[in-house]
């Protein structure tokens, strides 16, 4: 006899290894939800609902554990850690409705972790493509600035920037993200003519199987845009800036990134500070989301905003540590950390020298529930998350 440890990390890896010992059909669901483990630490809970939890934990097959204090009954802001597979954590979500001690909000949280942790998000269909997340997308940065932080004036010539972009579709980019306004920290705005300019001649150009996005905040810029061959709007201030940008996403059916900032580009990095930065923003992304939502957009993909408005590295770290958290918000997540700073704050190296720390970076969040990378170095970023899911058994 042989041993051999599974580690799956999504529902499709689970059935694969589950459907390897041939199994009965019907028995293949329970057993694959029995496979994927969870740990959840709940914060800010009393004594008396740390004691229930552990309960009806137990009561369960779970396990909860709970800190000394509260086996006395008392302390009101305590944490806990609760254990267990998901077909148990969705038993106690469903014994936790109606409970005291704030234990009945916590019961639909609890189920949209079951629903969502290893779940893959809905494909998005677009107007002439879908973009299906059943493995990992590549999004292409073609950046039409002359102070771009990284490619800054490399693209400002149509011929070079069109070049560009057909070579990144060839190294593997599904999606390619188009931008007339830099957003590196520091940066100052740019008038929408001067936008517009910058980026129309090439959208119009272009000819390419892949999705184009309009990186702007700016809705007459999206518009055009949109009219032009753009079917993604990427927004960095999650649709807050313009008034217009809901409507003109709205009225041609386009699918928007909704990403999180504090501040904007020219003070986004001036001492921005945090409680729990990771469930602050996972908060903030949840009302932009609800608000698109009852506005009637539906095809929405979040980005936490890695480097944008974090102190660096602390909140970016913890954000690709915890990126699954955001998978409850049962949408895409679209990361960038492409040669970004906090690479460079962590390793000691220049911009030049970061391509290795991002492509660490980008395996990592590809592992913790990214569905989508934004990054310069489409080749080596399509090549390291094809070696991933190759290992993991997803090729």
């Amino acid at each position: 006899m042989e041993i051999e440890l599974l580690n799956p990390i999504d529902l499709d890896g689970a059935r694969r290894e589950i459907s390897t010992v041939d199994p009965d059909e019907a028995a293949i669901d329970i057993l694959t939800e029995k496979t994927l483990y969870l740990n959840i630490k709940i914060k800010g809970i009393s004594a008396p609902a740390c004691n229930i939890l552990k309960q009806t934990a137990i009561s369960v097959g779970a396990d909860a554990c709970i800190p000394r204090v509260a086996l006395t009954g008392k302390g009101k802001d305590l944490s806990l850690i609760l254990s267990g597979n998901l077909r148990e954590i969705a038993k106690v979500a469903d014994r936790l409705k109606g409970q005291a001690f704030g234990l009945s909000r916590l019961s639909p949280k609890l189920a949209r972790i079951v629903k969502y942790s290893f779940l893959s998000p809905a494909p998005i269909k677009l107007k002439n493509s879908t973009l299906d997340f059943s493995s990992p997308r590549i999004c292409g940065v073609l950046n039409l600035t002359p102070d771009s932080f990284y490619d800054g004036g490399l693209y400002t010539e149509k011929e070079k920037a069109i070049e560009r972009v057909y070579q990144m579709v060839e190294d593997g980019a599904d999606m390619i993200d188009v931008g007339g306004e830099s957003t590196r920290p520091g940066a100052l705005p740019v008038s929408t003519e001067e936008e517009l300019k910058r980026v129309l001649p090439v959208i119009k150009s272009l000819k390419v199987d892949v999705p184009l996005s309009i990186d702007t905040y700016k809705g007459e810029v999206a518009k055009e845009c949109l009219e032009a061959g753009c079917q993604v709007v990427n927004d960095i201030t999650g649709l807050t800036f313009d008034e217009e940008m809901k409507s003109v996403i709205k009225n041609v059916d386009a699918a928007c990134v909704i990403m999180h900032m504090k501040g904007t580009p020219r003070n986004m990095q001036e001492n921005p500070e945090y409680g729990d930065c990771v469930s602050e923003i996972i908060a903030w992304l949840s009302e932009r989301v609800k608000e698109a939502k009852s506005f009637g957009i539906d095809k929405i993909m979040i980005d936490p905003g890695i480097g944008f408005g974090k102190r660096n590295p602390e909140d970016n770290l913890e954000i690709l540590r915890r990126l699954r958290e955001f998978k409850l918000l049962g949408l895409p997540i679209f990361v960038g950390v492409s040669r970004k700073s906090f690479i460079g704050r962590v390793l000691g190296v220049e911009m030049e020298e970061r391509l290795y720390g991002g492509l660490a970076a980008s395996i990592i969040a590809r592992l913790n529930g990214a569905n989508i990378i934004r990054t310069h170095d489409v080749k080596e970023t399509s090549e390291a998350l094809s070696m991933v899911d190759a290992i993991n058994g997803r090729k």
